[in-house]
């Protein structure tokens, strides 16, 4: 109806279209890379209680908060389940060397917290949509 009142035609361009790339967000899953070397030097961290999975074929699905939902492997999903229920913190070292980047994603996804490590921002509302499983292949094992 746009097209038609501005250009006097159904069939034309909508004026209101800006572009397909207007509604994309360059989204960092790190801003903040001093976090790997944070988890190298041993810094905790905790599952919150608020963390509820959701069993599914082959993947768990993660509910850190209100629509903010990602799918994780099952070992992941039962590593956050055991330390969610036992409130005990991990480091790197239990949670496995080779998932550092999932680790630090997962951190600023909002998914777990490090009372050893501060980084301000409002994660808890950011990158809702932005699944971190898409950019980690599974690792050989």
């Amino acid at each position: 109806m746009t097209a038609l009142a501005v250009y006097g035609s159904h069939s034309a361009k909508d004026p209101l279209f800006v572009g397909p790339h207007v509604f994309e967000k360059h989204y960092e899953s790190v801003p903040d890379p001093g976090i790997l070397d944070a988890i190298d030097a041993g810094i905790r961290f905790t599952a919150p209680k608020r963390l509820r999975f959701r069993k599914e074929d082959g993947f768990h699905l993660l509910n850190i908060r209100w629509g903010n939902s990602i799918p994780v492997e099952d070992d992941v999903a039962a590593f956050l389940i055991e330390y969610r229920d036992s409130g005990q913190a991990f480091t790197i070292r239990e949670f496995g060397e080779a998932r550092k980047e999932l680790l630090a994603q997962l951190y600023f996804k909002d998914a777990i917290e490090s009372p050893d490590y501060s980084y301000a921002d409002t994660r808890d509302r950011a990158g809702l949509s932005f699944n971190i499983d898409a950019l980690n292949p599974t690792p050989a094992r």
